[in-house]
């Protein structure tokens, strides 16, 4: 366990004196295993203190998560985006240690706070976490009768206890939440419409690779003007529709080269290059080799994400 340094033990001690645990169990997965989603601890605490309040610039020391979901009264969560008032069913997940955090009791009608506090860490979690919190924001909303919830409220131990689960059982734990905060986010998240149009455009790229598929063409097929095809496409992909046909078209490639024996001057043909100097450029501009020396000694490599995420 990681002791508080001197700067933060007075503050560390007093939040301590400023809620109540109604119930608290340890878990220590075995084996250790530390590189997975590792869960630390899960409680249910109460407040009604106005001094409660946990900083993420206070806690720089600490290098876990924390997920915090309220069961009754209002809590008080604020970050970058301003102050959110957590009702019944309202949660966050945060980096414990983010500076641009802080969780608090607002006494806003007087009653008490009551949440279910769960704790986890591992450097998968932290990354998890972390992408969850840049695509969708830290506040969500779960049914109490989610799945999720209703397992870690049945983690329900006498006021203090400890496990210890397989370390694959635990991490399967903290993944089935990270999992289900994901969906929820995602259901409520309005469609992209500039997306899904790249996402139509790329499926017809594909269907199409065997063919001299013009940006023109493309344009027309997806249902957008040639200039809104392109800004769209470097704006979502960081690269124009010409650069995205001709890498699918050597992806594909290189596959036929492995898979088997066409002649090159045919493969160039079936992909649409009429002039097969151009196909040679093309194929060792991406891969670094000629086809011929591809098909003898290279390696196939699995499709690379665009520069920008759809």
């Amino acid at each position: 366990m990681v002791r508080p340094s001197k700067v933060t033990r007075p503050w560390h001690l007093g939040h301590e004196q400023t809620y109540q645990v109604e119930w608290h169990l340890d878990i220590i997965p075995l084996p250790e295993m530390p590189l997975l989603l590792s869960p630390m601890t899960v409680s249910v605490q109460t407040t009604h203190d106005i001094r409660y309040q946990a900083e993420g610039s206070s806690r720089s020391y600490q290098n876990y998560c924390y997920f915090c979901y309220t069961l009754g009264g209002i809590g008080g969560f604020d970050d970058r985006h301003g102050v959110h008032h957590l009702s019944p069913g309202d949660c966050f997940l945060i980096e414990i240690s983010d500076p641009e955090t802080r969780y608090f009791y607002p006494a806003l009608d007087g009653r008490p706070w009551t949440f279910l506090a769960f704790n986890f860490r591992g450097l998968a979690a932290r990354a998890m976490v972390r992408e969850l919190v840049r695509q969708y924001g830290s506040v969500y909303h779960m049914d109490p009768q989610a799945p999720i919830i209703l397992r870690l409220m049945g983690l329900k131990s006498s006021p203090y206890m400890t496990s210890h689960p397989h370390a694959l059982d635990s991490a399967e734990l903290v993944l089935e939440l990270l999992l289900a905060l994901a969906a929820q986010a995602r259901a409520r998240e309005e469609p992209d419409p500039l997306i899904g149009m790249i996402r139509k455009a790329l499926k017809i790229i594909d269907s199409e690779l065997e063919r001299d598929l013009s940006v023109g063409t493309l344009a027309e097929l997806t249902g957008v003007s040639r200039e809104r095809l392109s800004r769209s496409f470097q704006k979502c992909l960081g690269q124009s529709p010409q650069q995205v046909i001709r890498e699918m078209k050597i992806q594909r490639a290189t596959y036929i080269l492995k898979d088997t024996d066409i002649p090159i001057k045919q493969i160039a043909e079936r992909l649409g290059y009429s002039d097969y100097t151009n196909f040679i450029r093309a194929f060792r501009q991406i891969t670094g080799k000629t086809p011929h020396d591809f098909r003898l000694n290279g390696w196939i490599v699995l499709p690379q994400p665009f520069h920008k995420h759809i």
